[in-house]
């Protein structure tokens, strides 16, 4: 019986400032390895790169020779005869800001999550912030730009009932780089519903007292 090749991701963030040059490296643990190299572009275009050294059966080295464009994305996959790694760099122009921006629950339905923005230093927090959010089991970000200040609150809506997801909350650093941030996790309610019965519930109460009073008014009257 064949048994199921397991998958291995990991993600590097790496920041150049101008003129930089840096090898990447992807290394199997153990095992002889096939390796190959993608570029992924700024339209989200991914192609394939040929120009990598392999240094053994179980390392291989991408340099990168110019400071890449604002944010590139490189990915390496090794596949042995059990498992399969991919491990993609996220490279970035500038340097790492050393505030960290944290964001807390505030708000939960089974399709959305509301969230407050804080930081010890009101002052960088941008007028915008980038949200980076995707599901714990997958691979992909979904990204959009708001405003905020210390103290905002902002929604991420149109999600998946009793899912849980990964999400970044992100400033500029000084240099006008890509963003960083604490990854923070929460789930979704399961009950797609319980708001909406809510609604309807409240909305029902108030119609009653609206009945309720017409006919005392129309009876005093």
């Amino acid at each position: 019986m064949n048994q199921k090749m397991k998958v291995y991701r990991s993600d590097e963030e790496i920041y150049l400032e101008s003129g930089a040059v840096v090898n990447l490296t992807c290394e199997v643990p153990i095992g002889s390895a096939r390796f190959q190299w993608y570029i992924t572009d700024m339209n989200n275009r991914t192609h394939r790169i040929e120009n990598f050294v392999t240094l053994s059966d179980r390392q291989s080295i991408l340099e990168i020779e110019k400071t890449p464009a604002l944010r590139e994305i490189y990915k390496c996959i090794a596949w042995t005869d059990h498992q399969k790694l991919v491990k993609r760099f996220i490279l970035h122009v500038g340097h790492r800001s050393d505030t960290i921006v944290t964001v807390s629950l505030v708000n939960v339905t089974s399709d959305s999550l509301g969230l407050l923005v804080e930081t010890e230093d009101e002052q960088t927090i941008p007028f915008h912030l980038l949200v980076r959010y995707r599901k714990v089991d997958d691979e992909h970000w979904h990204n959009f730009k708001t405003e905020a200040q210390n103290g905002s609150i902002f929604f991420l809506k149109d999600l998946h009932p009793a899912t849980k997801y990964e999400i970044k909350v992100s400033h500029p650093n000084p240099a006008d780089a890509e963003m960083v941030s604490n990854s923070i996790f929460y789930e979704t309610l399961a009950n797609k519903n319980v708001k909406h019965l809510a609604s309807i519930s409240v909305l029902s109460f108030a119609y009653l007292v609206h009945i309720i009073y017409h006919y005392v008014v129309t009876v005093l009257l």
